[in-house]
């Protein structure tokens, strides 16, 4: 933890974009309330029922924030509402990332593992 608010801001562009990395291709956009969308350039849909959906939060806060390692689904309903409970104040950046994001798109499990490998399955 650093007091640095340039090094903070650093690392918190970082950790988004290093997620933004894991996308085949950004679809959907929301800057300042501008959307942008666009289409996938493979064609095709998946077919089938192994079709998962990754969503990422990252939040920058001007506090430290104790939160639990996620293992089950009450450590994720425990850790949003921590997140949840903080004033606003506090709350410097969010940045809420979720692929696929168009339909018709879809992760198969390998290719989830394969990008996000210390993801646990709620």
């Amino acid at each position: 933890m650093t007091d640095d608010f340039d090094e903070l801001e650093q690392k918190y562009n970082q950790a988004c974009l290093k997620e933004r990395t894991k996308f085949k291709q950004e679809t959907l956009s929301n800057v300042g309330g501008r959307y942008l969308t666009s289409s996938l350039r493979e064609s095709g849909a998946d077919v089938g029922l192994d079709k998962w959906l990754t969503i990422t939060l990252i939040m920058a806060a001007e506090d430290t924030v104790k939160l639990p390692k996620i293992r089950s689904l009450q450590d994720l309903r425990e850790t949003l509402s921590i997140l949840g409970s903080l004033s606003p104040d506090l709350i410097v950046a969010v940045e809420l990332l979720w692929t696929p994001q168009e339909t018709g798109d879809s992760y198969s499990r390998d290719e989830m593992l394969a990008d996000y490998p210390q993801l646990v399955t709620l």
